[in-house]
């Protein structure tokens, strides 16, 4: 009786990873599957969506990626590309403290007002509680407290990676 349900057990788990075990060209069979479902609600159905290869760049599905959407957190990512791409030019440690002065009021998450933050610590505020004030934060240092250089560093970046339809308005969306 119990090999039966652990026979059972190794068949379920078997067909429950058989999707992370999957190449790139199964991945696409699967989306092009599941994507045009018409049991998912239009509420839940992607407005776009796009699947690259990491280790090539290639475009493996794309559908409605020139949509023209609100960016939202996409804004959080392209400032923590470009905190990364400093980091990596050795431009910021990631030791560098960083006073939050008064824009904690603006914080959607628990930040202190007159604590000093480390870089890791603001990273992880932005990705983990999307934390807008945090990102601000990073986008300050970035820019020795300038907006509009920085908004023009983003848009400036976002068209070298050809993103020729991005235009971002702030480092938080």
């Amino acid at each position: 009786m119990i090999k039966k349900y652990l026979i059972h057990i190794c068949l379920l788990l078997s067909l429950l990873c058989q999707p992370i075990l999957a190449s790139a060209d199964e991945l696409v069979d699967m989306a092009q599957k599941m994507y045009p479902n018409d049991n998912v609600q239009a509420i839940n159905r992607p407005h776009s969506s796009l699947i690259i290869d990491g280790n090539t760049g290639n475009v493996l599905w794309k559908d409605n990626i020139d949509e023209v959407r609100d960016p939202a957190s996409m804004s959080k990512l392209m400032t923590l590309y470009l905190l990364f791409e400093d980091m990596a030019n050795g431009k910021i440690s990631k030791d560098t403290d960083q006073a939050i002065g008064k824009i904690y009021e603006i914080s959607n998450n628990n930040i202190v007002a007159g604590v000093d933050y480390t870089i890791p610590e603001l990273i992880t505020m932005t990705v983990v509680p999307s934390s807008n004030v945090s990102t601000l934060m990073l986008a300050n240092l970035m820019s020795n407290n300038d907006p509009d250089a920085f908004i023009e560093r983003m848009n400036a970046k976002a068209k070298e990676l050809g993103m020729t339809n991005t235009v971002w308005n702030n480092p938080s969306g």
